[in-house]
């Protein structure tokens, strides 16, 4: 996620651990990651309403290799649909700490957001491409039956950072979705995220189009990092971005040293 050092620091998996448990750490203070998502309003285009904020830290992680004490995922969504996802995550800075946020956009039509009133984000191009999955069955018949094949679909992708020829590190898919479509949703899916520890790099989307004569699964992915990041399926490449690059991909944005308070 964060890439603030050489890129060769993300594949040193020896690296000292920052912020542990021992004695000699200082404890690692509550940043107010939701107060500061709730700063937040995102609008899709084409769209009457602003997207809804989901109410709770979707995931809650650390990544001591790289230094990073705390991080939380947000998501917007439309009609139960996500359209955004945020990342806030802090890390030791001088004698204090400072914060960072990812936006990345999960819409199929440009998506801008504000922070306190102020336009910061505009993604002018559809953040996602939904794809069908090769040889997935028919999706199930009701929605615990779906949670199963869903669940069981995404492990049939791997996640990398790096590239496939060279430098690329395995990323471990964390074993539930970080989301859930609720049942008000045109579709049924949800969002699964591909971890160096428990820090997210991709966020694999999967759903059942319930739309399509017969229902059918398809996956989108979206990147939560500067760097290569790819999937494959059953050894081949089926999603890939390269480095990051502003004047080309306006689908992700790191805002960097966001103010931010603490929770007493």
């Amino acid at each position: 996620m964060r890439v603030c050092v050489a890129y060769s620091l993300l594949l040193i998996s020896a690296a000292p651990a920052v912020g542990d448990d021992s004695p000699e750490s200082p404890a690692v203070p509550k940043f107010d990651f939701a107060g500061a998502a709730g700063k937040y309003s995102v609008q899709v285009q084409g769209a009457n309403n602003e997207c809804q904020r989901s109410q709770i830290d979707l995931l809650k992680w650390t990544n001591p290799i790289r230094g990073t004490a705390a991080g939380s995922v947000f998501l917007w969504t439309l009609d139960g649909v996500p359209q955004v996802a945020c990342c806030m995550y802090a890390y030791p800075m001088m004698e204090s700490y400072a914060v960072d946020h990812e936006l990345v956009s999960l819409a199929t039509q440009a998506v801008e957001a504000r922070y306190d009133g102020q336009p910061v984000w505009r993604a002018e191009q559809p953040g996602i491409v939904w794809v069908a999955i090769d040889g997935a069955p028919g999706s199930g018949m009701n929605r615990p039956a779906r949670l199963v094949q869903m669940r069981k679909l995404a492990t049939s992708f791997q996640g990398f950072i790096g590239t496939p020829m060279s430098r690329r590190q395995e990323l471990r898919l964390l074993p539930q979705p970080i989301y859930r479509f609720p049942d008000s949703a045109e579709c049924d899916g949800g969002v699964f995220a591909f971890a160096h520890t428990t820090d997210p790099e991709i966020l694999l989307l999967v759903r059942a189009n319930l739309q399509a004569e017969p229902p059918n699964w398809e996956f989108a992915a979206a990147r939560m990092t500067l760097v290569h990041a790819f999937l494959t399926r059953d050894e081949n490449v089926v999603w890939s971005v390269a480095w990051w690059n502003r004047n080309r991909d306006t689908n992700y944005v790191t805002r960097a040293r966001v103010p931010f308070s603490i929770v007493p």
